[in-house]
């Protein structure tokens, strides 16, 4: 007998974009499916537009954002497997049978698929950005140094008793965190080679349209998310690491805007920041600024060379 699945969906103010989502999910080719709508108080018609559909599992109160409203999902969800559909992204087609079935295995606790990036052009064309595979790559790398797109991933609801709920003190990389975890727990899981998830790329996507107010955030969880870690004695040197890189990645990015921005205190905190868990950063940071004025020296001579032998 194929289990039970429950589909969260967070959602404020998604009038555009949340119908998709949920023919997404009425019209897959499998019967025993709940999907639970946990909505923020939207104002936009949103309410208005969940009514048409009577099949929806619908809470609208006020929360603390996107990994709030998810928790309060999985607090409600009466399915064994646990998939996370955004409000303005979809799942493939027929996909749900074909996870269901690889969760007749009892030892699997989890199921995670390809993942695509997408636009709709001016003309409604679709357009595709990127795309993920959870392939070529072991689980805590992709964890820690790829994007987590966990909306790819299906997961049985032991593994929320397991190891905890989403993290709500991150208001951005609580999926980051949570996979993080999964990955330290070394669960056992199946890798489906078929396009899973589809994540629609728009103005005001909360992960996918990054500013830079926005990127600063992220970069700002991503610091206290990896102080958590790296103050653990008993992880692994691989998962050490792993996230003494990623640490240092955003760092160095964020110290370079802000050189070429002229922004000296923010500088000298991810100097610091930066500095904290690896000593070769000041030298790293020296070689990418050293790289960067060859790359606008170059980009200048370019300019000039054509000049001289006019």
């Amino acid at each position: 007998m194929l289990p039970r699945l429950s589909i969260i969906t967070p959602s404020f103010n998604r009038s555009k974009y949340i119908e998709k989502a949920i023919q997404s999910v009425l019209y897959q080719n499998y019967t025993d499916v709940e999907h639970i709508i946990v909505d923020g108080g939207s104002t936009d018609g949103t309410l208005e537009l969940l009514g048409v559909y009577p099949h929806l599992r619908i809470i609208s109160e006020p929360d603390r954002g996107m990994y709030d409203a998810l928790n309060k999902g999985l607090e409600l969800a009466s399915g064994d497997i646990i998939g996370l559909l955004n409000s303005d992204d979809i799942y493939n087609a027929d996909i749900f049978i074909t996870v269901a079935e690889k969760f007749q295995d009892e030892s699997i606790l989890a199921v995670v698929g390809e993942a695509e990036i997408y636009s709709i052009e001016l003309d409604g064309r679709k357009k595709t950005i990127g795309t993920f595979s959870p392939t070529g790559a072991s689980l805590l790398e992709l964890s820690i140094i790829g994007s987590p797109f966990i909306n790819a991933w299906f997961f049985r609801k032991s593994v929320f008793k397991s190891i905890g709920n989403f993290d709500i003190n991150y208001q951005i990389v609580a999926d980051r965190d949570f996979m993080l975890r999964f990955a330290l727990s070394n669960f056992p899981f199946e890798t489906l080679n078929k396009l899973v998830y589809l994540y629609l790329q728009h103005y005001g996507s909360m992960t996918l349209d990054i500013t830079d107010k926005k990127l600063e955030r992220i970069v700002s969880e991503h610091i206290e998310l990896s102080d958590h870690y790296l103050k653990q004695h008993e992880l692994s040197s691989e998962a050490k690491n792993l996230i003494s890189e990623f640490r240092s990645r955003d760092t160095l990015e964020m110290a370079f805007r802000n050189i070429k921005k002229l922004k000296i205190l923010k500088l000298f905190q991810y100097i610091y920041q930066g500095s904290k868990y690896d000593w070769q950063w000041m030298l790293k940071l020296a070689v990418r600024i050293l790289a960067e004025s060859k790359l606008f020296i170059l980009k200048k001579l370019q300019r000039f060379i054509p000049i001289l032998f006019f």
